[in-house]
């Protein structure tokens, strides 16, 4: 009776899967959705072994033949392994930075600023503002089907970077760097609206205060300010969605450009 599953492709070639982990660990530490501190660590060991062994007939059985004699030079072939999940999964949480920097951007305009809670996601502490606008583009993320593109990605991540070449570095720095400065520009445009409104709300208490000098423009202003921007942000969330799918979209684009850079 045969076995129903089949585990002598794996043993036969147990130096190459290691690899596929390696990766595949790499990407489920700094991607935004597979690297959630929410997700207790048995379960990401899981996954990560579970979705090793699917991709490992597909893209790892051609590893064979970069494994090196030398358990040195392997050390060093696993931990570059680790290093292009790492690049890969820190680039694709690069732009939920500045979804969360927009919702900074909003907290500091109408006065939430000091009230900050634990984002479950990064486990820092963050604006409550830029959490709900971080949790909004996850969600979207995940609609987007963001969680389903950063697997095909990996398995591309096998033909277009097979080994990362020191002459690419430079150019892994510069995309980076691009990045980032999209990321800031990004944050900006998401929240405009509310800063603009805010602005326009500053500006009308000052004139109201030089028309009326004996009203406490500070105690009053305060609380309008936050419910102008709660409503600027609620009549900004449905277009919000479609500035998110795009970012997303631009993203895994911009991703592949990076991951053609870094093979060469």
């Amino acid at each position: 009776m045969e076995p129903i599953l089949n585990l002598e492709p794996l043993v036969k070639h147990f130096q190459a899967f290691f690899l596929v982990l390696g990766r595949t660990s790499g990407i489920f530490v700094a991607s935004p959705f597979f690297g959630s501190m929410e997700i207790p660590v048995q379960v990401k060991a899981a996954l990560i072994l579970l979705l090793s062994l699917i991709i490992f007939p597909v893209v790892g059985l051609g590893l064979g033949e970069r494994i090196p004699e030398n358990m040195v030079h392997y050390g060093i072939l696993v931990g570059q392994e680790v290093i292009i999940g790492l690049i890969i999964g820190f680039i694709t949480s690069l732009i939920f930075s500045a979804f969360q920097l927009s919702g900074q951007f909003y907290s500091l305009q109408i006065g939430f600023g000091i009230v900050s809670v634990m984002d479950p996601l990064s486990q820092t502490e963050i604006p409550i503002i830029g959490q709900l606008v971080g949790l909004f583009a996850l969600l979207i993320f995940i609609l987007f089907g963001g969680h389903h593109l950063t697997i095909r990605a990996l398995c591309e991540s096998y033909t277009l970077v097979p080994v990362i070449h020191l002459s690419a570095a430079s150019s892994l720095l510069i995309h980076i760097v691009d990045l980032a400065a999209a990321m800031f520009l990004i944050a900006m445009k998401i929240g405009l609206p509310i800063i603009g409104t805010v602005f326009l709300t500053d500006v009308s208490f000052g004139i109201l205060s030089r028309a009326a000098p004996q009203m406490n423009i500070m105690m009053v202003g305060w609380p309008v300010k936050i419910l102008v921007g709660l409503i600027t942000l609620i009549i900004f969330i449905p277009l919000l969605h479609h500035a998110t799918v795009n970012v997303f979209d631009r993203l895994f684009t911009d991703l592949r450009v990076i991951m053609q850079g870094m093979g060469k």
